[in-house]
């Protein structure tokens, strides 16, 4: 609650409606009020000035007399009256007598009002600053405080102005002859008064023509583009037909299509099940680290809808490419708690089999790559506030991403249904020599490779199931990918089945359903921990690309931290998420 004489200040300086104040300076407000315009007191008390007009209002109402009932003169007690009451009395006799009208003037009204407050104790307010205005003389100015008069008094000015004219009103009673002539202008009564409002407000011509037309638009174009001419030209005959005469107008049509919510924007679509094909194929582009572009993804959307006899006409534009991103963004882009009933019905079923393959497998692991580059977005969802380093993120795209045209190195990660997790492995581009002096920093936490691309080759897959698979796996087990066609090796398979491995690939698109290391948040995780300690290397200079000696420190510090039971943790949820459970009595 505010202080009295402390006004309430906005953020820009200014008053603020809504705050509270103490009665004692509202009343100071209110006096100062009486003799001065309201956006004048605004100003002096630093409040709005229809808190102002409020206050006034709310006082005036509070210190209102009273009113006797008139069918019961005999009760009204003249000693206790007001001034205004008896000067109530005194006027209407005057407006009421026609003999009477010359006799009502500024000079008469100032003093019978004067007379009136003389021989009484109280008066309202507007009474006694209305009788000081009327003394003036003077024309009353025009930001001047507006005075609430009661009914009596404007039905005393409306009398007398019909028996002289506004002018002569105006002038006696101290008005302005605008305030007078509003006074007698007559209220509209009556619904012929009314003017009629124009669109939705009128009625239905016929209900029983409005469903006919319904039925005939939809028998006629059924899911294809509605006509409009053409449904108001058989509005037209059927209204003629049933002897009405209406124009059905554009503005009727809109009505009539708002009344039957007719979509008149239907745009032919492809069917579900064409859109569940492009689904899934961008979903396995993506896992075949294929670029992936608006443009690319249009051209299949055409190649698809045009193998429909239903669609010959579907026109794939960059609207209905918006739109079909955001209606499968969920399927899209990888999340963690995935409902996977929201997937097409044959990558569901794609996916029941492979789980039932892995089911009398004596152990599971998987492995993953994963781009890393240093730029906004990383790989992966990430839960770093950037904003907090003064960063500006840009917004996700809503194609997956892909392999990244920047990226700095190739990081695979690998981990077994116990929660285990393997040495990390970092592949850099170009030849081996170049990071000599980087292969003895932690070789023995972290493995490194060279290759001439940024996607995992023949040769560095092979290595990989040489040095770390067969090294920390001895069990008959199967390791799961995914559909990258580096690893559909016939060598790889081969040389896992002489030690009893099964090499075992996910169906096509189904990475997000059945990667272990994304569902549990381990990838995540891992990736969000080598950004934070990007950030906080270079968070004071200007951003850049750390050595390949920095991101093989990383690596192996957070190896070393994936060994704890709140990460080995991540690990086995992700194979319960993803129904990749071996059965330990086979």
């Amino acid at each position: 609650m505010k202080e009295a004489g402390g006004g309430a200040k906005m953020a820009g300086g200014g008053p603020r409606r809504g705050d509270r104040y103490l009665p004692q300076f509202k009343e100071r407000v209110v006096i100062f009020a009486k003799t001065h315009t309201f956006l004048e007191t605004a100003r002096k008390f630093n409040v709005h000035n229809t808190t102002v007009s409020d206050w006034v209002r709310d006082y005036d109402n509070k210190h209102k007399p009273t009113e006797e009932p008139q069918d019961a003169p005999e009760l009204m007690d003249t000693a206790g009256r007001s001034a205004d009451d008896k000067f109530r009395e005194w006027l209407l006799a005057c407006v009421a007598d026609d003999d009477a009208v010359d006799s009502i003037t500024r000079d008469s009204l100032v003093q019978k009002a004067e007379e009136a407050v003389s021989t009484t104790d109280t008066a309202s307010d507007w009474f006694t600053t209305w009788l000081c205005r009327l003394k003036e003389q003077t024309k009353r100015e025009r930001n001047c405080s507006h005075l609430q008069y009661p009914p009596w008094f404007k039905t005393a000015v409306r009398h007398h102005t019909e028996r002289t004219n506004a002018s002569q009103a105006a002038s006696a009673f101290g008005l302005s002859r605008r305030t007078v002539c509003v006074w007698i202008k007559p209220k509209p009564d009556g619904q012929e008064t009314k003017k009629k409002r124009g669109g939705e407000g009128r009625a239905v011509t016929d209900t029983n023509i409005d469903k006919q037309l319904v039925k005939w638009v939809h028998s006629t174009f059924g899911e294809g583009e509605i006509k409009k001419l053409e449904v108001r030209k058989k509005a037209q005959e059927m209204y003629s037909a049933a002897g009405y005469q209406i124009a059905c107008s554009n503005g009727w049509y809109i009505r009539w299509c708002r009344r039957h919510m007719v979509n008149t924007k239907k745009k032919l679509a492809l069917d579900s099940k064409v859109e569940h094909k492009l689904v899934h194929w961008i979903l396995t582009e993506t896992e075949r680290w294929q670029p992936m572009s608006n443009v690319l993804l249009r051209d299949q959307a055409i190649k698809l809808g045009k193998l429909t006899t239903c669609n010959e006409n579907f026109k794939v534009s960059s609207s209905w490419l918006f739109r079909f991103l955001h209606r499968y963004s969920s399927l899209l882009q990888p999340q963690r708690n995935l409902c996977e009933n929201i997937y097409p019905e044959f990558m569901v079923d794609a996916v029941a089999d492979f789980r039932r393959s892995l089911e009398k497998m004596f152990f599971i692991g998987c492995m993953d790559e994963l781009p890393i580059s240093f730029s906004y977005p990383m790989s992966g969802e990430s839960d770093v506030d950037l904003s907090s380093y003064g960063i500006n993120v840009k917004k996700l795209e809503l194609l997956p991403k892909s392999t990244s045209k920047c990226t700095f190195a190739l990081l695979v990660l690998s981990a077994l249904e116990d929660g285990q997790v393997l040495p990390p492995c970092l592949l850099f581009p170009g030849p081996i020599d170049s990071y000599k002096d980087c292969t003895e920093v932690k070789s023995n936490l972290v493995h490194i490779k060279s290759q001439t691309t940024m996607v995992m080759e023949t040769e560095s897959f092979r290595q990989w199931i040489e040095e770390i698979w067969f090294s920390h796996i001895t069990v008959p087990n199967a390791l799961v990918v995914d559909c990258l066609d580096t690893h559909n090796d016939e060598f790889v398979i081969t040389a896992m089945a002489k030690v009893s491995c099964h090499l075992a690939i996910m169906p096509n698109g189904c990475a997000n359903i059945l990667q272990p290391l994304q569902r549990g948040g381990f990838t995540d995780w891992f990736m969000n921990g080598i950004r934070e300690r990007w950030l906080n290397t270079t968070v004071l200079d200007k951003l850049s690309v750390p050595s390949p000696q920095q991101l093989i420190e990383w690596a192996a510090e957070l190896y070393t931290l994936s060994k704890n039971p709140q990460q080995q943790e991540m690990v086995i949820q992700g194979f319960k998420l993803a129904g990749l459970r071996s059965d330990p009595l086979f």
